[in-house]
């Protein structure tokens, strides 16, 4: 099952840009694999709650669960890593996300 991430901001930024004769920068698609699962993306950057949102429909917030997010394949300047709450990264098709929650102890 394919999943679709398209933020709020995003749509309205579009929507702004095309009224406009901008690029709406809706036909680039990047193909993502996240925990195994092939998903859409339309954003060129991540941060690390929308990879835990796409992984987990719903994910649990709270300040005893953290979730590791790795990822592979990514850009030449840093194709693989890790990621924690607050950091971003560039999307490229073909990425691959592995989320793991883990409840702090």
């Amino acid at each position: 099952m394919k999943s679709e991430m398209h933020s709020p901001d995003q749509q309205a930024d579009s929507a702004g840009a095309a009224a406009h004769g901008g690029n709406t920068d809706q036909a680039h698609e990047y193909e993502i694999v996240v925990n195994a699962r092939q998903v859409d993306v339309s954003k060129g950057t991540l941060s690390y709650i929308e990879v835990v949102r796409l992984a987990f429909e719903h994910p649990v917030i709270d300040e005893n669960t953290i979730y590791t997010v790795a990822y592979k394949r990514g850009h030449g300047d840093k194709p693989e890593g890790t990621m924690v709450d607050g950091d971003t990264v560039k999307i490229k098709n073909g990425m691959i996300f592995y989320v793991t929650p883990t409840n702090r102890s």
